[in-house]
C-alpha cells in the first residue's frame, strides 16, 4: 500500500491525474490499520487529483468525483485536518452542479474508474432523496422509488463497493421499501441479510446501527415474526435511546404485543 501510495504522487506529479486517484483510493484502505496519517493524506490526495482532471478537462463528471471523494474524507476521517476542510470544499464544488448535472456526471463514471462505487452511492443518495421529496404525490412516487430501488440495486452490484458503501445504500433502499405501498417483503429480506454482517459489526453508538435494528423491526413486524421483533426492540431500548429509531419503534412494537410489551423494553 505504502509502494501504492508512493506511485501515485508520481503519477500526480507527471499530471496523469486519473491513473494518481485510481491509486491513491486503492491506497486508502489499507493504510488506515498502520499509516492513518497516510490514509488521509491518500484520501485527500484523490480529491486533489479529480480537482485536477475537473480544472484542466472542464468535464463536470470529475467535479462530481472530487465532491464524492470529500464526502468520503469527511464521513472516514471527520477529526483531520482534512476532513473539517471537506464541507466548505464540497459546498463550493457543489455550486457549479445542479441536482440533473451532478446527476448525469455521476452516472458518466464507468465502473473501471477508481469511484465508480462512490459515485453509485452517491447517486443512490439523490435518487432517494428525490423520491422523499415527492412521495406524497401519487403521480410521481412509484416512478421516483422505481428510479431509487434500481440505483441501490446498482451500488450492491458494483465492483468493488466497500461493505459500509453496502450497508448504507441497504439502508437507503429499505427506507423506500417500507414507506411504498405493497411493501416489497422479498426485497427488504434480501437487502437485510445482505446488510446483516457489517449491520451486527457496527458499535451500538453508531446511527446506522439504530437504523439498521429498526429496519429488521420493521420486517418481523410485517412478516409476524415475534422472536425477530422482541430481540430487534429489545436492541433498540438498550442501545438506542433518544434516537430518531426509539419513538416509533416502541410506538409499533407496543401497538403489535399488547398489555404484555416487550421483552427487555422498560417503559
Amino acid at each position: 500500500a505504502q509502494c501504492r501510495y508512493h506511485l501515485a504522487w508520481c503519477r500526480f506529479r507527471l499530471d496523469d491525474w486519473e491513473m494518481a486517484a485510481r491509486l491513491f483510493r486503492e491506497a486508502a484502505p489499507v493504510l488506515v490499520e498502520s499509516e492513518k496519517e497516510l490514509a488521509v493524506q491518500a484520501n485527500w490526495m484523490e480529491f486533489a487529483s479529480f480537482q485536477k482532471l475537473a480544472e484542466t478537462k472542464k468535464d463536470k463528471k470529475y467535479t462530481a468525483a472530487a465532491v464524492s471523494a470529500l464526502k468520503a474524507l469527511k464521513r472516514d476521517f471527520p477529526d483531520s485536518e482534512q476532513g473539517a476542510k471537506a464541507e466548505l470544499l464540497i459546498a463550493r464544488l457543489q455550486k457549479s452542479l445542479s441536482p440533473e448535472e451532478a446527476l448525469a456526471s455521476l452516472s458518466a463514471i464507468k465502473p473501471t474508474e477508481p469511484n465508480y462505487a462512490s459515485a453509485r452511492l452517491e447517486i443512490a443518495q439523490m435518487l432517494v432523496q428525490n423520491w422523499s421529496k415527492v412521495k406524497g404525490d401519487k403521480s410521481k412516487s412509484t416512478a421516483a422509488a422505481k428510479e431509487a430501488l434500481s440505483a441501490v440495486d446498482t451500488l450492491l452490484a458494483a465492483k468493488g463497493a466497500s461493505a459500509d458503501q453496502k450497508l448504507r445504500g441497504c439502508l437507503m433502499g429499505l427506507q423506500v421499501v417500507f414507506e411504498t405501498n405493497p411493501v416489497d417483503e422479498t426485497r427488504a429480506k434480501a437487502w437485510l441479510e445482505a446488510a446483516a454482517e457489517t449491520g451486527e459489526a457496527l458499535p451500538p453508538q453508531s446511527p446506522l446501527a439504530a437504523e439498521f435494528h429498526y429496519r429488521r423491526l420493521q420486517l418481523a413486524q410485517k412478516s409476524g415474526d415475534k422472536t425477530a421483533m422482541n430481540k430487534a426492540a429489545a436492541w433498540i431500548a438498550a442501545n438506542a435511546a433518544g434516537t430518531a429509531d426509539e419513538a416509533p419503534a416502541l410506538g409499533s412494537v407496543a401497538a403489535c404485543s399488547g398489555p404484555k410489551g416487550i421483552t427487555g423494553w422498560s417503559a
